[in-house]
Parts: C-alpha cells; sequence; structure tokens
C-alpha cells in the first residue's frame, strides 16, 4: 500500500507543472517565503540569488520545493498558501489543489478522518470562541502547529509573554488568530482538522472541527 500518499502525488502534481510555474512565479518573493517557512535551504537560497533569468532560479527553488514535499507531508500545503496571497498567483493554486484532488481520488485515499463515526466535518466560520477551546486544547504544541500552518512562531515565541499554562494556550490562541488573518476563507476546520492530526492530536480535531448526525 501507499505509506505516505499526500507527498508522493503532492511531489507528482509539482513535477507536472514546473516548467509553467517557473516561467510565471517571481522568484525572489517565492524564495524568500520558502526559505523562511524552511522549505528550502540556505545553501539552495543563495544558490538561486546567484543564478540569471527568473526561470533558471524559480528551477532551482522548486526543485528543492519537490524534495522537501516528498520528506514533510504538509509542505505542499505551505507552498500553495504562500501563492494563495498574491491574486496573480490564484488560478495556478485552484488547479493545483485540483489535480492533488484528483489523484488522491484516483488512488482512493480518503481524507485521515473520514473514518470518524457518524461525524461531519463543520463548515460553518471559524469563530474566536472555537479558536480559544482549540487553543487550550493545544497548549504546549502550539509551536509544532503553528509550524505545520506556516505561522511565524519565531514573533510569537517573542512578543507573547510566557505565563505557564495560560501563557501557552494564549500563544495558541494567537497563532490561530494570525493564521486566520493570513488565510482568510482558506482557513477552514478541514485545514485545523489536518493541523492539529500532524501534531497527533486527533481527539481535538474531533472534539472542534466535527459535528455528530
Amino acid at each position: 500500500g501507499l505509506l505516505k500518499p499526500l507527498p508522493r502525488m503532492a511531489s507528482q502534481v509539482l513535477k507536472r507543472n514546473l516548467d509553467r510555474l517557473a516561467r510565471v512565479l517571481d522568484p525572489v518573493p517565492v524564495a524568500t517565503q520558502l526559505y523562511s517557512d524552511s522549505l528550502i535551504t540556505q545553501e539552495v537560497w543563495d544558490e538561486a540569488r546567484e543564478l540569471g533569468p527568473a526561470y533558471t532560479r524559480n528551477l532551482k527553488v522548486l526543485d528543492a520545493l519537490g524534495k522537501a514535499v516528498l520528506i514533510n507531508e504538509r509542505a505542499f500545503d505551505r507552498f500553495l498558501d504562500n501563492l494563495r496571497g498574491e491574486q496573480t498567483y490564484l488560478p495556478y493554486v485552484m488547479e493545483l489543489e485540483a489535480q492533488l484532488a484528483q489523484a488522491r481520488e484516483k488512488a482512493g485515499v480518503k481524507p485521515k478522518t473520514a473514518d470518524v463515526p457518524g461525524a461531519r466535518r463543520r463548515d460553518d466560520a471559524v469563530d474566536d470562541a472555537t479558536l480559544m477551546s482549540i487553543a487550550r486544547d493545544v497548549g504546549p504544541k502550539w509551536e509544532e502547529m503553528g509550524v505545520v500552518l506556516g505561522a511565524d512562531v519565531r514573533a510569537l515565541r517573542n512578543e507573547v509573554p510566557s505565563d505557564g499554562a495560560k501563557g501557552e494556550h494564549m500563544k495558541a490562541f494567537y497563532m490561530l488568530q494570525l493564521c486566520r488573518h493570513r488565510h482568510a476563507e482558506a482557513f477552514t476546520y478541514d485545514k485545523i482538522a489536518a493541523a492539529l492530526e500532524d501534531v497527533g492530536l486527533k481527539s481535538c480535531a474531533r472534539k472542534h472541527c466535527f459535528t455528530i448526525r
């Protein structure tokens, strides 16, 4: 069977679109964001900046990203989130997501939480009250979850005072708020549930992101 189907499929989707993406992306902000998200190394970032045409620089960066996607299940999602912030790239984001969904469906890969008996994923707006409830359960895992969601955890670590358990859940709350602001309508319970499961909080995902029929 497929042990890690999502990274493999995401890497294949990225590879199929490599040439086109290399031609349309603005290499500087994309490479900078990928580096800050630890999806490419300092060495790749430096080498890419020294290359001439934007197309060549992008090929270097995207090749490194493809390797990261194979290792990190959420790397592809974070890459798409980076692109989603620019209106110009939205058509490409939507097409890449559609290709990945088709690949998953063809391979018979179901969402992680599809096995929850009688459960239906919430589709209402993500409000502050729910974020606070999630934050209390996330607690000390806020930083790990923040990395999965692409948040700037270093800034939060320095800006939000530490005060025992209360400090941890407040950092989790602010991290979730920032992610909601950054991703806007794309910050759904589906995204939250996937991140919770990635950091080992599947019961928290079931508790907050699903309704039982």
